[in-house]
């Protein structure tokens, strides 16, 4: 069995690879080996780009990443107003001077999230979360 921590290390090494490590596939990753569910399995192997991950989320009938993301969040949990560890939410970050978004989980009092460059642990407040495990 993978250690969630050392997991979510090796998804963060080396270049962002979609369907494989991105910030999507990473957190559900974790969450798995956690002992949660896979939030991911209806994508798992249905998409490798940037495109066919956009192609994917409408096709399940979203809008927007985060759209689908939060329902993801919401049918496989309950939302709760403080974190405790391997809980999830939607994180907002600074990224290449650029405010983004992406999906993180909760561990030792920071968010845990994968983004372009890799691993990012940040303190963040006023969130949507969700407890999935």
């Amino acid at each position: 069995m993978t250690d969630p921590l050392d997991l979510f290390w090796q998804r963060c090494e080396g270049p962002k690879a979609y369907g494989v490590n991105d910030c999507c596939m990473t957190l559900a990753d974790v969450i798995l080996a956690a002992g949660g569910p896979d939030l991911m399995a209806q994508h798992r192997g249905r998409y490798r780009t940037r495109l066919g991950f956009v192609r994917a989320v409408r096709k399940a009938g979203h809008q927007s990443l985060p759209d689908a993301i939060l329902a993801v969040f919401a049918a496989h949990g309950k939302q709760v107003d403080e974190p405790r560890d391997f809980d999830v939410a939607m994180v907002g970050f600074m990224q290449d001077g650029e405010p983004t978004i992406a999906p993180a989980f909760f561990h030792s009092g920071f968010w845990m999230l994968r983004d372009d460059s890799g691993a990012l642990c940040t303190e963040a407040e006023n969130l949507s979360i969700y407890r999935v495990i």
